[in-house]
């Protein structure tokens, strides 16, 4: 939900998704549930972010690329 309202109020074309399959978990070396990876890194995990963090990894996300 966090992910989902900044990509809307910055109008992002994203592909978000809910990942269950452990295989797809254990990729990512997660730790901690729920975890959040953008662009195949690991931005946090065992908690759910704050929307002004998201809103700084996405945009610095967005500036490296």
């Amino acid at each position: 939900a966090v992910v989902q309202r900044v990509v809307n109020a910055f109008d992002i074309d994203a592909s978000i998704r809910k990942v269950t399959a452990p295989a797809e978990i254990e990729k990512h070396n997660l730790g901690a549930l729920p975890g959040l990876v953008i662009n195949d890194r690991v931005m946090c995990e065992g908690r759910v972010p704050l929307e002004g963090e998201v809103t700084g990894w996405i945009w610095d996300e967005l500036e490296s690329q």
